[in-house]
């Protein structure tokens, strides 16, 4: 507790200040997302490609950027009572923040990203009001919040134990008051007061830690990172002490500063395994395809390596499904006057993913091997097999088509599975996820419309993605929906689709059952990031 009191002492200093000073003209600005502080050492303001020497009392906005050197740090304070004690050699930005009073607790928002190194950081009146309305965005996962206060840090080797030993990278927090919610491409996980947790990267489940390391337990304002071996560039100029008492008004009370003590946590060293239910095999209820109805038919979005081509259109009714031990390894198209027929059939590519529901649909993903793609693999008499990798895609769905829709009425879908989003380029990379998506369909107007969220981890560089679509042709039962998509990163560091990146793609109704007809809903897609498209499949059942 002793080595905690400067700490402490100078935060209380701050609080106090806070209460009871009146706000500025200034700071009573639409665009003002709260004030810095403190800004002790060398800390820089980054705004719009600028960077400038951080000093307590300047405004903060939506898009900034705060960065420590070594052995230096900043207190933030945004309007509605929230605070984040930014660490040594860290980065932390604003991506947006709304708030006011008056306003509805929908209309609110506080999403940061914590790009680098650690932070404190205690809620305000938007956790309260819309606890949904707040993320914190980091490398490996993003942090929901119920009305919490909590540390993180993210240590990529800078990190050391008491041992003097470097403590292995990934994201390291405590939870100090309420709870939170930890999302990654491994799933979902929630975390108590008193619980520490170690994310090791994007696709890893949370691990809760017996003991709070050495490094996280640290004040902000103490170092408390160990040895580094990274350095933090300077400010061009040194920090400035404010010329006048820093005007900052309290918008929501902030009730002990005592609530900034970590307690040391109690939680057995216990493995938390997240439900997840996107970009794994065995989704959907399980039941397999129905592959004897007459209605079957099959659409997909695939790559052909050989001339870089892609299609995510492809429709072929009357399919034949094979299965083998519960999966769908081949689909045949049987033979017609003047068409001999062929076959899609994976030879020694693996479904990488995918799953089946209520008999009525299956889908997957087949790479990492050689398959059959169609027409692409030559003629029926002379068939050449191509060869995708693993982070290559032919992604399809094959389903009992709807033959009727209901008349009139607004159907809500909610997404039951995916393939990973792979990009159809010959150096494709991976790191790609499916994390959540929602589909509407209002029949009596003709119109559908929905969003799949997408996430990015690569090179130590991540982003949170949100792709709408909106059909383009006409609702019609049995027939492929042609929908167009629009893509717009709406968190992190990667810089790709910071402006919308538009695409296409098709959409069908699934399942024949009198009590529910059109249950169902496929999706195959792309969009296009200006250097490669990007494509899958998704599942939506109503």
């Amino acid at each position: 507790m002793r080595r905690h009191m400067p700490f402490l002492i100078k935060l209380c200093t701050v609080l106090a200040f806070v209460v009871l000073v009146p706000l500025s003209a200034q700071a009573q600005a639409v665009a003002s997302a709260g004030r810095i502080v403190l800004a002790a050492g060398s800390v820089q303001l980054v705004r719009g490609g600028a960077v400038s020497p951080a000093r307590g009392g300047l405004d903060l906005r939506a898009g900034d950027v705060i960065r420590t050197a070594p052995g230096s740090s900043a207190q933030l304070w945004f309007q509605d009572g929230g605070m984040v004690a930014v660490r040594e050699k860290s980065e932390f930005r604003i991506e947006s923040y709304s708030y006011s009073k008056d306003a509805r607790p929908a209309s609110m928002s506080n999403v940061t990203t914590l790009v680098k190194g650690g932070a404190r950081v205690m809620t305000g009146a938007i956790a309260k009001a819309n606890p949904d309305a707040i993320k914190v965005n980091t490398r490996v996962a993003t942090i929901g919040i119920r009305g919490t206060g909590f540390d993180l840090l993210d240590c990529i080797d800078q990190c050391f134990q008491d041992t003097g030993a470097l403590a292995n990278s990934g994201l390291y927090g405590a939870v100090y008051e309420g709870q939170v919610v930890i999302t990654n491409q491994a799933g979902e996980s929630d975390l108590l007061v008193s619980q520490v947790f170690y994310v090791a990267s994007a696709v890893s489940p949370v691990v809760r830690l017996p003991v709070q390391p050495n490094f996280l337990a640290e004040p902000a304002a103490e170092g408390g990172m160990g040895k580094s071996t990274e350095a933090v560039e300077a400010p061009d100029a040194p920090i400035e002490a404010p010329a006048a008492p820093v005007q900052i008004v309290q918008s929501a009370p902030v009730e002990t500063v005592a609530q900034v003590r970590l307690p040391p946590p109690q939680q057995a060293d216990v493995l938390s395994v997240p439900t997840v239910i996107f970009n794994k095999t065995d989704q959907g209820n399980g039941s397999p395809l129905d592959s004897t109805v007459s209605s079957l038919s099959f659409q997909s979005a695939e790559y052909n390596p050989v001339t870089s081509e892609r299609n995510v259109e492809n429709f072929i009714r009357g399919m034949k499904a094979t299965y083998t031990d519960g999966k769908l390894v081949a689909v045949t198209y049987p033979p017609i006057p003047n068409f001999l027929g062929y076959v899609i059939k994976g030879y020694t590519a693996r479904q990488l993913e995918g799953g089946s529901d209520q008999s009525v649909v299956a889908w997957g993903r087949w790479a990492d091997g050689t398959l059959l793609i169609g027409g692409w693999s030559g003629s029926p008499n002379r068939i050449t097999p191509l060869t995708l990798n693993a982070n290559q895609g032919f992604h399809w769905l094959v389903g009992d088509t709807s033959k009727t829709l209901p008349t009139g009425g607004v159907y809500e879908f909610n997404l039951i599975g995916a393939t990973v989003p792979t990009e159809a380029r010959a150096d494709a990379a991976g790191g790609w996820a499916v994390t959540g998506g929602k589909l509407t369909a209002d029949l009596l107007a003709a119109k559908l419309s929905g969003t799949l969220n997408l996430y990015l981890n690569r090179d130590q560089l991540y982003g949170f993605f949100d792709m709408k679509f909106n059909s383009t042709s006409a609702l019609v039962a049995g027939s492929q929906i042609g929908i167009a998509t629009a893509v717009d990163r709406t968190g992190g560091s990667i810089n790709i689709c910071t402006a919308t990146c538009n695409g296409l793609g098709t959409v069908m109704f699934y399942g024949n059952n009198p009590a529910k007809p059109a249950s169902h809903v496929g999706m195959s897609y792309d969009f296009n990031t200006g250097d490669y498209f990007v494509q899958g499949v998704a599942v939506f059942n109503r």
